[in-house]
């Protein structure tokens, strides 16, 4: 029997691996996707969690000099308003006024909150003087390295009849200081033998560093740029030109740089004053003149005289202070405030108040009585033990 072909179609098998590669391309595109919004998902998470600041809040608290506390409350105002981020801290900075004295009596024994406030990490005084005395009495105090924020130069604040005779007739250098003033008639250098004697008052260097920094300038000598040394200070001559400055002080001396300024704005007859000359920081000298101490300006502005030779100048620092619960976090703190306050936009803030920065030159005007000299040659300050000898050998003049 014969066979027969089926009649029915036979239809052709698809192949398989097209749609295996789709189900690849598919998953991979899926697993992009996804790894995609999770990798999304925890930076916006990250960046939340650093936004927030895990750790809270942080208050660094600055005790500063009344002259400094404007400037740095400003920029302590636009720092804290970037919230910045120290140890998974945000910090503000709270900036608040303290006599310099008084916050190292306050540091050295137990700080009172009750008079006082709360007790600062980080201290901005009006000498760099001040740091040197704590690191002396209480070393484990200081936290950082002090950075200066500003200078600002030694005047003698002087009358403006008395400043202009000065400079009319041959000016003054640091190194003459200590003769002049031994000399009966030592306004006659000056050609204004009716006015006597040149007086000067050196309120007590202890307590008022623009002294301190006047005797380093007297003792510097005619063509040194310092700084003073133990081993000078200890010479008889060195000895000699203290004694000298001591015994022909008036009798009664004003405890303060700012008594003596208050005093010399009281007249404009250098014949009728008291006293001729006190040494002043530029910038208390620009503040006092426009009333920004505090006090009311004096009806004439007291000038000031800038004495050739290397000048001496207040250097204005910047410590962190040890002893609170989270030192690390607030000495780094107060090292990325510092770093803040050397950019060109906050050296200017501090120029604007009187400073001098190394960042911008700026003098503010109207500024009465402040010339904005520049000094023949900038002193260098003695180091901490030495000024502390220097202020031990002028109380030891009374015994001389």
């Amino acid at each position: 029997m014969a066979r027969h072909r089926g009649s029915g179609l036979r239809l052709r098998g698809v192949a398989g691996w097209p749609l295996a590669v789709i189900a690849v391309l598919l998953i991979s595109t899926l697993g992009y996707v996804g790894w995609s919004s999770l990798g999304a998902m925890v930076e916006r998470r990250a960046d939340a969690e650093a936004a927030s600041c895990p750790q809270g809040d942080q208050t660094l608290r600055i005790a500063a000099e009344d002259s400094m506390a404007a400037p740095l409350i400003e920029s302590a105002q636009e720092w804290s308003a970037t919230r910045p981020v120290v140890q998974d801290y945000c910090i503000r900075v709270e900036v608040t006024t303290h006599r310099s004295a008084d916050v190292l009596r306050g540091l050295v024994d137990d700080w009172d909150e009750a008079e006082h406030g709360a007790r600062p990490d980080a201290w901005v005084p009006d000498s760099l003087r001040w740091v040197q005395q704590l690191s002396e009495q209480r070393g484990d105090l200081i936290g950082s390295q002090p950075l200066v924020l500003a200078t600002s130069p030694i005047l003698l604040g002087m009358s403006e009849p008395a400043a202009h005779a000065v400079r009319l007739h041959g000016g003054l250098r640091w190194s003459e200081v200590s003769d002049l003033v031994e000399e009966p008639s030592g306004w006659s250098r000056f050609e204004q033998d009716a006015w006597g004697r040149f007086v000067l008052v050196l309120p007590d260097p202890a307590t008022n560093p623009a002294t301190g920094l006047a005797l380093e300038g007297v003792l510097a000598g005619p063509d040194a740029t310092g700084p003073v040394t133990s081993e000078a200070l200890a010479e008889q001559g060195a000895q000699d030109t203290l004694g000298r400055l001591w015994r022909n002080e008036p009798r009664e001396v004003p405890p303060t740089t700012r008594e003596a300024l208050t005093v010399l704005g009281r007249t404009t007859d250098p014949g009728a004053e008291a006293f001729h000359a006190a040494p002043v920081a530029e910038v208390d000298l620009y503040r006092r003149n426009l009333g920004l101490d505090g006090d009311q300006a004096p009806q004439t502005p007291i000038a000031g005289f800038m004495p050739g030779g290397a000048n001496p100048r207040v250097e204005y620092p910047l410590v962190a202070i040890n002893g609170g619960e989270r030192d690390t976090t607030l000495s780094r703190a107060t090292q990325q405030f510092g770093e803040f306050l050397r950019h060109r936009d906050q050296q200017r803030v501090l120029a604007e108040a009187g400073f001098r920065v190394t960042a911008v030159m700026y003098y503010p005007n109207p500024a009465p009585g402040v010339r904005w000299s520049t000094p023949d040659a900038n002193l260098a300050s003695a180091d901490g033990p030495t000024s502390q000898e220097l202020i031990e050998s002028w109380h030891g003049q009374a015994e001389r």
